[in-house]
This record gives C-alpha cells, sequence and structure tokens, in this order.
C-alpha cells in the first residue's frame, strides 16, 4: 500500500527548493540544493515504510520537481530579473530555440522531473536496503 500522505509531504520540499532557485539560488545551485533533499527524503521513506521503496522515491521525486517547476514558471518574470547573467540553463535554451523562457522551463523541468524520480527512487531503495538490514525486517 502505498503511503500519499508521506509522499505528499515529503515532495513539498519542492515548493522550498522552487522558490529558493526563484529568488536566492543561482540554476547552477540548485543540485547542490536538491541532493540533501534526496537523501533525507530517501531516509525518511525508508524509515516509514516496509516495501515498494523505489515506486514512494520515485513519486516523491516526480512530484517534487513539478512543485519546483510549476513554481518557476508561474514566477518566472523574478526568475528571469534575479539571473540577469543569463547563463542559467532556461535564458540559454530560450534564446537558442526562440521559445519564451516559461516553455524552457517546462521543457527542462520535465528532464529534470524523470531525472529527479529516478534519483530519489535510487537512493530510497538503497536506504530501504540498508533498513531492512538494521532492522531485520
Amino acid at each position: 500500500m502505498m503511503n500519499w500522505k508521506l509522499i505528499l509531504m515529503l515532495s513539498l520540499c519542492g515548493i522550498v527548493t522552487g522558490l529558493a532557485v526563484v529568488f536566492v539560488l543561482p540554476a547552477k545551485y540548485e543540485s547542490a540544493v536538491a541532493t540533501p533533499i534526496y537523501l533525507f527524503s530517501a531516509y525518511m521513506l525508508a524509515r516509514f515504510i516496509e516495501r515498494r521503496h523505489f515506486l514512494h522515491g520515485m513519486l516523491v521525486g516526480l512530484i517534487s520537481t513539478a512543485w519546483s517547476v510549476l513554481i518557476c514558471i508561474t514566477l518566472w518574470e523574478s526568475y528571469v530579473a534575479h539571473h540577469t547573467d543569463g547563463t542559467d540553463p532556461y535564458t540559454k535554451l530560450a534564446k537558442v530555440y526562440g521559445i519564451t523562457v516559461p516553455r524552457a522551463m517546462l521543457f527542462l523541468g520535465m528532464f529534470n522531473a524523470l531525472l529527479s524520480a529516478v534519483v530519489t527512487g535510487a537512493f530510497t531503495h538503497a536506504a530501504g536496503k540498508i533498513m531492512h538490514k538494521v532492522r531485520g525486517w
């Protein structure tokens, strides 16, 4: 059985990440912020669920990234204003392909969501294996 409450609660970290990327962090540091969140999510999932670790982690990664991308798309004008150097991937992609920044965010966001889902799922699977050995489940 899926623990949807825990999945949704852990995915809310994506809101914080999205706001941090829009207003505080340069885009190149987003993965430095995301990795500890992936590890924390993996630990919490492994601690509170007994099976289907990869699937739980994958859903947390997908939903969390969806939150983050939606915030970046919604606040794209603020994002562009805080990332004026033009080195972030969204404005580069928008210029190269002649699309809007929100569309570039959506395109890269889908790729990031898939990558995030696999990484979070893998971390959660590994953490689940460790927890099973420690707890003897």
